[in-house]
């Protein structure tokens, strides 16, 4: 068993069975010495398949398969994107089964000196995702980022606008967006909580919002300082809605991404 190298290619050579096998790896040597290594673990452990029955995909094949089913599928394909296009930087022409978890962990902790932790976290989501899919579309036996543990997440720091920041974001937004970023910045309620308030729920006699949050349903009270007081009692009322900012034909805003 050993590892040789043949014009400028590394192999590896090995017995299974008194069988000889042989596999042409690539020019990383250290690549080389790590496939065979595994190989050594596999026969050991009766777990060696011949690789003539293990599917010979690359990275790069898999990454195209898998952004074609993303796109058809998930809301976060353009993320998924991103990180693939990372990813494709370290893995690009290897094989899926030749990529080893210790590559994994390499690839983490260089990416890690580059950009913030949640950048990170979403490639490697994506990794594990898609030797998920690889492996029910028969192109992957095993998936070794199973096993890479996620890093802690902290990227989050308190920061107030200035008044100055406040008054150059309303003067940018569009004319709807403008209260509603008003009353965001004067009441630290959330979008979705912008978006979902009733006029039944304004109280302007008191200077009080009730306020129902979205995932556990409880209500909390909101003062109103003078600034957000007055720009409630200036909303026009759709007579057919019951939100305080509504589209012009009285529905609901469920989002207001494109507009911020």
């Amino acid at each position: 068993m050993g590892v040789f190298a043949k014009d400028g290619v590394w192999w590896i050579d090995y017995r299974v069975e008194g069988r000889r096998r042989r596999e042409k790896i690539g020019k990383d040597r250290r690549l080389a010495q790590t496939v065979l290594a595994k190989r050594k673990v596999e026969i050991a452990e009766n777990r060696y398949l011949d690789r003539r029955e293990i599917p010979q995909t690359t990275f790069t094949q898999m990454a195209n398969v898998y952004m074609e089913w993303s796109r058809a599928n998930k809301r976060s394909a353009r993320r998924d994107a991103t990180s693939l296009r990372a990813l494709e930087r370290s893995f690009r022409s290897r094989r899926l089964e030749d990529i080893s978890t210790e590559q994994i962990e390499r690839y983490k902790a260089a990416r890690l000196k580059q950009v913030s932790p949640a950048s990170v976290n979403r490639e490697l989501a994506c990794l594990k995702h898609l030797y998920s899919k690889a492996q029910e579309w028969k192109r992957a036996i095993s998936n070794p980022a199973r096993r890479v543990k996620l890093l802690r997440e902290d990227n989050c720091r308190l920061r107030y606008l200035t008044h100055e920041e406040e008054d150059a974001l309303v003067s940018a937004s569009a004319d709807y967006l403008k209260p509603l970023v008003r009353l965001a910045a004067n009441t630290g309620l959330r979008v979705g909580e912008v978006l979902d308030l009733c006029w039944q729920n304004v109280d302007l006699e008191n200077g009080l919002l009730l306020v129902a949050q979205r995932k556990s349903g409880k209500r909390r009270e909101i003062p109103l300082n003078d600034t957000a007081l007055a720009l409630l009692r200036n909303v026009p009322r759709h007579i057919r809605s019951k939100f305080v900012f509504c589209k012009p034909d009285g529905s609901q805003r469920r989002t207001v991404h494109e507009a911020f």
